[in-house]
Parts: structure tokens; sequence; C-alpha cells
């Protein structure tokens, strides 16, 4: 679409400038005006389709500023997980959301839909083009050739030209370039030797200056630019004026001016009362307004010279110059548009493995920021981001920055940087510009008007089809997340959800994921990697902040013991994930003795975990087993889904939990 807007600038500007270079010297010969519209046609077509660079610019400014702030807090009480756990013999892959389940949106995107009628008139235009063509090429098949049947001394000079008689043609005609022939309507018997020499005379000027060629340029760029009436009127006025620049080479070849104006009357006359089909014949008698042609040949002070060679280099260099100028113009407000855009993109891609500022100045943090984005940009060439500081005061540049990030995109590096000393950035096309942050006044807002930052409505509104994780590192998890909020977001852009995971969390060695999710919502998605890691999150109004996490406090039951103390653990006690395949239920209640005592982490040491003993199981019978899988639940509901699916209850006693048989 940029491609095409910045086209049509040019052509108009250039058709624009031609025309008004063509008023200017309408008085001078057909010959030079005819050259000088087909120069501007030529230039209009080139800057279609060849690429133009210049070595000067002149800027256009393209800039669209970034906001940037401190990030707030939100609570945020997220709806109740709606994901389903899936067994382990579903197929690995990514599965695509139930149609039940899918939000089918239509929208009007008007981009496409011009760019779809352009190229159709386009076509249409060329489609016209090959059925004119192959219907001329008939024309000239069935011509009968009489070249040697008239005795003139013009078709002498010209012997390589063949002469045609059609009864399809009511004017003299000419086509071809490279093999050319000159077809006579079979009423050229009733002209006098003068007319029809006169009417030869015109088609060999028109073999001599390749129109047809030209005439066929300019058909060319109308198809381009179909939709363009400055082009239309320039081909129109090509047309015009190689009929009046051959009109000019009979009258200087020594043929009476008023007998040839009855020559035109006369053969136009019959073109208009013909009914032969339209062809790409370039006719004596079609182009051009009868009044205008015949007065310019009875007129005998009108400049009927041709085009010398220093004109047309002077026509040429003018035109060079015009297109050059045009493009440069329009390619720099567009290159400007381009380099923003793939710095913008740099910054969201460019991941920064570690960030630790302690009291740095804000001068240097901004220089190690460029430094580092340099070393980790993923780029060939090109690498990094420039980053220029302005209108800063001593003070600001001086302002201490401590921060610790791991795992961090460059943008929300730079947002953290700039907000802690009051600054804001800018993406322009030559770098990234930090300067003062300006003031924003307070808004006062009701409660009730008060909405969550788009971010949380991605976190909702994202859907991941598929997650199977077995193993998997907490970065590589997250990683996932990341690129999936990217692929499955419904937004038209900005798409995606930055997450930031946490120095203190890469340093204190987070739980491996082993996960199998269908058709979950990305925020759930979140709570059960970081659940089943061990770890927190926080949502920012810019991004997903991975943070160690936080113990639950004691409760006062708890605190006091016995009975209370024991039901208040079965219900702090949370497992990420727990899974039993055909398991024996003494193996079962051993394992969850074990883990309620590595994920208890608000008790003190040697007083962790719950006991758990299992009474009453008959002898010499089968021991009875368990199967289920569950994500991110309590020991207490883990207990109670055993003892029921093994016909069992659960009695809490003051110093621990017994599972027994159901009376």
């Amino acid at each position: 679409m940029e491609w095409f807007i910045a086209t049509n600038i040019r052509t108009i500007v250039i058709a624009l400038c031609g025309l008004i270079v063509i008023f200017a010297l309408r008085k001078k010969s057909a010959a030079l005006q005819h050259f000088l519209a087909l120069s501007v046609l030529s230039g209009i077509i080139a800057t279609t389709f060849i690429p133009i660079t210049t070595v000067f610019q002149w800027s256009v400014p393209v800039l669209d500023t970034l906001a940037s702030g401190q990030p707030a807090n939100i609570n945020l009480e997220l709806p109740p997980t709606t994901a389903k756990p899936v067994s382990a013999n579903v197929s690995e892959g990514i599965s695509k959301p139930a149609a039940a389940k899918t939000v089918l949106s239509y929208s009007l995107n008007w981009r496409v839909l011009l760019q779809g009628i352009w190229v159709a008139g386009c076509l249409l235009c060329l489609v016209r083009w090959c059925i004119l063509w192959c219907r001329t090429k008939l024309i000239v098949r069935r011509a009968s050739d009489i070249t040697g049947e008239l005795c003139l001394e013009r078709l002498e000079k010209s012997a390589h030209i063949k002469l045609l008689v059609s009864n399809e043609v009511s004017s003299p005609c000419m086509f071809g370039w490279l093999d050319p022939v000159v077809i006579l309507p079979y009423r050229y018997k009733d002209w006098s030797e003068q007319q029809l020499a006169a009417a030869i005379e015109h088609e060999l000027s028109h073999i001599e200056r390749r129109d047809y060629l030209w005439w066929n340029t300019a058909m060319i760029a109308s198809a381009i630019h179909w939709h363009n009436p400055l082009v239309w009127l320039l081909r129109r006025k090509l047309g015009r004026d190689q009929e009046r620049a051959c009109d000019d080479r009979v009258i200087a070849a020594g043929f009476d001016a008023t007998e040839y104006a009855q020559v035109l009357l006369s053969m136009v006359q019959g073109y208009r009362n013909s009914t032969s089909p339209k062809s790409q014949f370039v006719m004596m008698a079609r182009s051009g307004k009868l009044n205008q042609r015949i007065r310019s040949v009875l007129d005998p002070q009108v400049d009927r010279s041709v085009v010398g060679q220093q004109r047309i280099c002077i026509t040429l260099l003018v035109t060079f110059l015009l297109v050059l100028a045009c493009g440069s113009i329009v390619l720099t407000a567009q290159d400007s548009t381009i380099r923003k855009t793939q710095l913008e993109k740099k910054l969201r891609i460019i991941m920064i493995p570690q960030l630790e500022f302690n009291k740095i100045p804000l001068k240097d943090a901004i220089a190690h920021l460029e430094k580092e984005s340099a070393e980790v940009d993923p780029s060939v060439s090109n690498r990094g981001v420039k980053m220029i500081i302005r209108d800063a005061s001593e003070k600001q540049l001086k302002a201490p920055i401590t921060l610790h990030l791991a795992n961090v995109p460059l943008s929300e590096a730079l947002r953290y940087t700039t907000s802690l000393a009051a600054m804001d950035f800018e993406v322009q096309s030559t770098g990234v510009v930090v300067a003062p942050a300006k003031p924003k006044a307070a808004k006062p807002v009701a409660q009730s008007q008060k909405k969550f930052p788009p971010i949380v409505k991605k976190l909702v509104n994202i859907r991941i089809p598929r997650i199977s994780f077995s193993n998997v590192p907490l970065d590589e998890a997250i990683e996932f997340l990341r690129s999936s909020s990217v692929d499955f977001d419904p937004a038209d852009t900005d798409k995606g959800v930055t997450f930031i995971i946490g120095a203190e969390v890469s340093e204190g060695s987070p739980s491996p994921i082993t996960l199998n999710l269908t058709d979950v919502a990305l925020h759930n998605a979140v709570r059960y990697i970081t659940a089943q890691a061990g770890v927190g999150f926080t949502i920012k109004d810019n991004a997903v902040i991975i943070v160690p996490p936080k113990s639950k406090p004691v409760s006062p039951a708890e605190a006091q013991g016995g009975i209370p103390a024991v039901q208040a653990r079965l219900d702090r006690i949370e497992f990420p994930r727990v899974e039993f395949i055909n398991t024996p239920i003494t193996e079962a209640i051993e394992m969850l003795r074990e883990k309620s005592v590595e994920f208890d982490t608000a008790s003190p040491p040697g007083k962790k975990g719950v006991n758990i003993v299992v009474q009453g199981l008959p002898e010499g019978e089968k021991e009875p087993r368990v199967s289920g899988k569950f994500f991110v639940v309590s020991l207490g509901r883990t207990l109670k889904y055993i003892a029921q699916s093994t016909g069992m209850e659960v009695v809490i006693q003051p110093d621990g939990v017994v599972l027994r048989p159901s009376e």
C-alpha cells in the first residue's frame, strides 16, 4: 500500500509539472510538444518500476512518540480458571480452538479493497489492449498486398515497408514497429494522385517517427495509472501532437496546404461514417480535433520544426531531474517511516539477558543500554539502537538508577530506566531520543469509571489452543507464552504481551515445567506455569513480571495447634501438579506426605508438612489404586479425592490425618 501511495504522489507531481511545461511551450512545434508528453509518460513509468535513490535527501519528519512512564501495580482478581487438563495420550502439537468457542468478526479492509480495485483496473486495460492487438493482427493478415502496384517516388525510398489494402479500415493507417505496414482503404482508388501521395507521406512519417512504439508506451502508462486523469490527459495530448507532427512533415515535403486540408476533411468524414471495429492502428483520421488540425495546416506562422538533438538532450535531462527530485521527496518520507518501524521492532526483539544498575547515573545507564543492544542484537547488519539524551538538566543526567532485571526486552528496559529519572523516550527514524517527561494533568476518575489497562484484556482474551511441556525450564516456558500471545492475539495492532523474569527468580533456580493444557486463557496459563515453577507473577500496566513466590502467612487457627491447625495446613499447602496412574494408595499417601513438607513454605524448619496415615486396609485383598491428574490443587482436596475414589474417609486429628474405610 505504501508503494501504491508513493507512486501516485510521484505521478501527480511529474504529470502536473509536465503539463505546465507543455502549456508554456504551446506555441512551439507539435513535434516538440509530442516529445515532451512522451518524456513525461516515460518518466511516470520509470518511477513506477525503477527504485530511485539519491545522494541527497529532503527529510520529511515522521514521528510517533511512544508514551512511557512508571508502571503501576494493578490489584486484579482474575476469574477462576476454565482450562481443562488433558490426558497424557493426547497427540503433541498445536490444535485449533473448538469452532463453538471461536468468535468471528468481520471488518472491511480498505487497503486490500483499494489494491484489488487498482489491480482489476490494470488487468482490464491490459486485456482490452490484447484484444485490440489481436483484432488488428487479423485485419493485417486478411489485407491484400499492393506494394508493387503503386508507382510513387516516396514508396521507392521506403522499399522495405509493405503497402496493404483492406475493406476493414476506413482511413489510411499504419501498424507495427519492427516490420511496419501501411494499410489503405479500398476507396483509395477514388482519390487523386495528390491525395494518395499525401496520405502515404503522412503514414510513412508515423513509421519514421516510431509513433506506434510511443503510442503503446502511452497506453502502458494509462493502463497502470488508469485511475489518474492527468495520465489520460497526457496520452490524449500525445495522440493529437503525433498527428499534427506528421501533418507538419507533409507540408514540409512540399504538398499544398489547402489541398492537404481537403484530404484531411474527406478522410475524417469517411472515418466518422465508418462502422469499422476498433483496432490498434495509428490512423490518419482518428486522433486530434479536426478544426485544430486544419487550422494548424493552413496557418503559415505555425512552427513546423523537428526536434533537434540539443532539445532532446535538454528535455531528457530536465525530465530525469524532475523524476529524481520527485522520487527523492516521496522515498525519503517513506524511508523515514520504514526506519522508524524497524527501530520499534528492534526494541521489542532485542532481549537484554541481565540488567543490574546500582545507583548508576542516567547518562551511563543509557550508554550501557546502547552498547548492550549492539552486542545482543540478532540482526546481521546495522546492529544495535542509537540513543540520544536531549534537553536534560545536569541533575537529571546524574540521577541514580537502581534496577535489577533479567531477560527483558530493550523497550521495557528503556521504559524502566527513563521512568526512574523522570524522563521519557520516543522512537525516531534516526534512533531513540530520551528527553524530560512532560507533566500530564491528572483527571479525577470515578471509581466506577476506572478501566483496566489493555494488558489485562489481552490476558483474558488471548486463548492458547495447546500447551505441552515436559521438564521445560521456566525461561523457555515464558518465551513460549510470549510468542504464542503474539500468534493468537485477536487484536489487529500491538499484538502480544510482554513478559519479564526478575533477576531474583533466575537466581532461585525455579522448578522445571511439565504441563498439558488445551484451549486455555493466557492468564490461566501464567497461573499454572508460575505455580508449578514455585514462583509468582505481578501484572503491570505494560508487562507481566515473574517474581519470587510470596509465602502464605500462618493463620491464627494454625498457630493455636490441634485440629484447626491441621485443617489450616490442608487448605494452605498447594501442589502445582499431582498425577496418579494406577498408583497403590500407600504409595500415593507416602508421596503426598513428602510433597507436603516440600511445599509448606510458611512453617518453620522441622515442623513442615502434615502427617498422613492409612488404616484399616483389608488383609489378603488387593490394595486400592488411584488414578487422576490435578493442577494447582490443595492437599486437602487431593486427600478428599483419594478417599472418595477408594471408598475411604478422611479423619482429621490433632497431630495429623487418618484415612480409613468408610463405615
